[in-house]
């Protein structure tokens, strides 16, 4: 895996796959700066939804916990699990504190786990198991 982060700025692995937002996408600054930016928005956002006193329920669209990510022993897969997930988008919202759940998706194998006192679920759609998905706050 070492080897494929030469890759990571160009999100792309030549002659095995790209990353889209490597060719859709121009932040106008580097990814960890834009990864930052959004990760400091949520925390903001669930902290203001806790002094507010509601129930916070965070809705992102990345696995924001590396347990959601499924490991694979192939280069492809190595190389698409960087771009999978963002492991400091859980880190806020487990320090941030008050959250009752996270929803996410992206990976599209529907989960259920526990972190830190929420409830987090991908409940992105799987055509190998279509079901709904129900969360009692």
């Amino acid at each position: 895996a070492d080897d494929l982060r030469r890759y990571l700025p160009t999100k792309r692995l030549p002659r095995v796959c790209r990353w889209n937002d490597g060719r859709f996408t121009d932040w106008g600054r580097p990814d960890p700066e834009v990864a930052r930016g959004f990760t400091e928005r949520l925390a903001d956002e669930v902290d203001a939804a806790r002094r507010r006193g509601d129930t916070a329920v965070a809705v992102v669209h990345h696995a924001p916990f590396e347990a959601l990510v499924p490991e694979r022993m192939d280069v492809r897969w190595s190389f698409c699990r960087a771009f999978a997930g963002s492991r400091a988008a859980g880190e806020a919202l487990a320090a941030a504190g008050g959250v009752r759940a996270v929803l996410c998706g992206h990976i599209h194998k529907p989960q259920r786990i526990a972190v830190g006192g929420m409830e987090v679920l991908d409940v992105a759609f799987s055509p190998a198991r279509p079901e709904w998905t129900l969360l009692e706050v």
